[in-house]
């Protein structure tokens, strides 16, 4: 991610090596500054927000929209989780690090 830039990150969500069904489901993606802070001291980005479009539900594909505001502040060895809840019980779908380029 660049500094105060708006940011897309196209993800493809898979269980088993085949594309997980997203209908139905909320995708959330958290990003914050360590895996040892709670959730809600970082950001969450969501399907129920409007940040996160299901792009292609069946074929596991969604799009994430990262606003500037997010990525105002320039910071390196930051984490992010993308969760999927469906039936109301959530499920890391995935997780990385996360780094804003300072411009």
């Amino acid at each position: 991610m660049r500094q105060r830039n708006d940011e897309t990150v196209y993800l493809t969500i898979t269980s088993g090596g085949q594309p997980y069904n997203l209908t139905g489901c909320e995708v959330d993606m958290v990003i914050k500054s360590s895996t040892t802070v709670a959730d809600s001291t970082g950001t969450t980005l969501s399907t129920t927000t409007g940040e996160i479009a299901l792009t292609n539900a069946v074929g596991g594909q969604a799009t994430v929209t990262v606003s500037s505001a997010v990525t105002a502040t320039a910071c390196t060895n930051w984490v992010m989780r993308v969760d999927v809840i469906s039936g109301g019980k959530r499920k890391t779908a995935g997780y990385g690090s996360y780094t804003v380029i300072a411009l």
